[in-house]
């Protein structure tokens, strides 16, 4: 756990019915008929064998682990982060090519040592970052398998609360993420996905904490699923 001066407690991590589908299921029917078409078998070409061509859009959701590059920051929340991602790929032209946009957020509780405290134990904080990525990426497509990677900028915010002491450190940064995608495609529009990124982002902590740049980046890596339009 982080330790700090009691004379300052701030931010120990650097920074701060049944029925018919009748007139009166419409709905239900609509979502059926959505659900038959996402999960409908790949189509084929008239004439042919070949898979008919996918969609340049794709959106993706992937949850999984994260483990934090900062060791002040390991100190006080623990070396396992669950991350959660949302994302949207699009591809320029046939050349695999293309620009993808998301959002990554963490939220994760620990405990800070403050030295020189008359209370016994730690003090409860909680750390959350929403993070806005942006970037080019590329692709390749191997019969039922496409393998991708991308490289770009993240605008990141984050807060960080300390709950006995009703005191709340906000801030924000940009920083760089790269990532690697194996998606396997099981239905014309579903893929599962692996995801793999790492992160790299520095907050500068107030002067009077005594502490230097943290690093808040890390590893992550999730699974989820995908959805080409």
């Amino acid at each position: 756990m982080g330790r700090l001066d009691g004379n300052d407690q701030r931010l120990a991590s650097g920074v701060g019915a049944r029925g018919s589908l009748t007139a009166g299921h419409r709905p239900l029917a609509t979502v059926l008929t959505l659900a038959a078409v996402l999960l409908a078998p790949p189509a084929r070409a008239q004439g042919s064998g070949a898979t008919a061509p996918e969609g340049p859009l794709s959106v993706s959701v992937t949850a999984g682990a994260g483990v934090p590059s900062g060791d002040v920051f390991r100190d006080v929340y623990g070396s396992a982060l669950v991350p959660v991602v949302g994302q949207v790929d699009l591809r320029i032209g046939t050349s695999g090519f293309g620009v993808f946009g998301g959002l990554r957020w963490v939220s994760v509780s620990g405990e800070a040592v403050v030295e020189n405290s008359s209370e016994p134990g730690g003090e409860r904080v909680k750390f959350t970052m929403t993070s806005w990525r942006v970037g080019p990426a590329w692709g390749v497509q191997r019969g039922p398998w496409r393998f991708g990677a991308g490289a770009g900028l993240a605008y990141n915010s984050y807060r960080e609360e300390w709950e006995s002491a009703r005191l709340s450190i906000e801030d924000s940064g940009i920083g760089a993420m790269f990532q690697g995608n194996v998606e396997r495609r099981l239905t014309r529009r579903l893929s599962a996905l692996l995801r793999v990124e790492y992160s790299l982002f520095e907050a500068d902590p107030p002067e009077d904490t005594g502490l230097g740049s943290v690093a808040l980046g890390g590893i992550d890596i999730g699974g989820g699923v995908a959805i080409r339009f």
